[in-house]
């Protein structure tokens, strides 16, 4: 089964939440790693597979947004493919911000200003992610589902633009 495909807390043996416990993600990445040592392994190539799911696990739930899409996943959501809708006028904001952004070069302190928004921005929907997720159950109302991939798709949207900033600044 490919890695992308297997649920990132059952191969750690963690209880599935957001955020994840990043010391419990730590601790068993930490132990199915020594079980799965090349040293150790009666058949090599398998562990070096098994291995890289377990550092892929680990990789997915040490981020807020990979941890946030394995959860929806889990819970029968929609994947980012399947679903791009965003909140209602964000795009207009988004590029009412890239306008900013482009008027903005060489000012540092404006460049400030667009980056604190962004990141306000981000960080008040990783909140609503955060509280939808606290209330998702496996077979929840499809469109709580909904809103949790909007939100996620959001922050994604605004991430990407962060990173754009970042190139900008340096």
């Amino acid at each position: 089964m490919a890695t992308h495909l297997q649920d990132p807390f059952d191969l750690l043996g963690i209880a599935p939440r957001f955020p994840a416990d990043l010391e419990a993600v730590e601790a068993a990445w930490l132990a199915a790693s020594a079980k799965l040592h090349p040293d150790r392994a009666k058949d090599p190539s398998q562990a070096a597979q098994d291995l890289a799911r377990i550092n892929h696990a680990k990789q997915v739930l040490s981020s807020f947004e990979g941890c946030a899409n394995a959860l929806l996943a889990r819970l029968g959501g929609p994947a980012a493919e399947d679903d791009k809708a965003l909140p209602e006028g964000l795009l207009v904001e988004m590029l009412e911000a890239r306008d900013r952004l482009d008027e903005a070069r060489g000012n540092e302190a404006a460049m400030q200003e667009i980056e604190a928004w962004a990141r306000e921005h981000r960080d008040r929907h990783l909140v609503h992610v955060t509280e939808l997720l606290s209330v998702a159950r496996s077979g929840s109302d499809p469109q709580l589902l909904h809103d949790i991939r909007v939100q996620l798709n959001a922050w994604r949207y605004i991430e990407r633009f962060l990173e754009q900033i970042d190139r900008e600044q340096d």
